[in-house]
């Protein structure tokens, strides 16, 4: 299991999957170029708050699917993550990254204020992904 990351300084849940998510081939019109890391990791949504939009819910997708291609799932997966979130979308994100099945800690994203939060899976991790406010 791989610690969450916060980018804060220290101090209705819809049906699977989004269109052209986890197929290959997918790539978005108007993002520019997306880094090629070699075959892209199967996505299964899990939960998506209804705070999250459709454009920060493409975004977010595409940087936690970055940066797990680009460190192949390794440590510093979330800190990259919530760093590229941060840069694209603003404000300070918390992602927290498990393996799909193990929910043996002691850790909760059910009680985010006003949905803005989303969970998903790439492969076998399970990203859940939060906006700090």
């Amino acid at each position: 299991m791989q610690p969450g990351f916060s980018t804060v300084p220290m101090g209705g849940q819809p049906g699977y999957g989004q269109p052209g998510y986890g197929q290959p081939g997918y790539g978005q019109p108007g993002y520019g170029a997306q880094p090629n890391y070699g075959p892209q990791p199967a996505y299964k949504q899990i939960a998506l708050g209804q705070g999250i939009d459709n454009n920060e819910y493409n975004r977010i997708v595409d940087c936690c699917r970055n940066a797990f291609c680009q460190t192949r799932g390794g440590p510093t997966t979330a800190r990259i993550s919530a760093e590229g979130i941060k840069q694209m979308l603003g404000g300070d994100w918390l992602v927290f990254i498990s393996t799909v099945g193990y929910e043996n800690f002691d850790f909760s994203m059910t009680r985010v204020k006003g949905g803005d939060f989303m969970a998903f899976s790439l492969d076998n991790k399970k990203f859940q992904v939060c906006r700090i406010k």
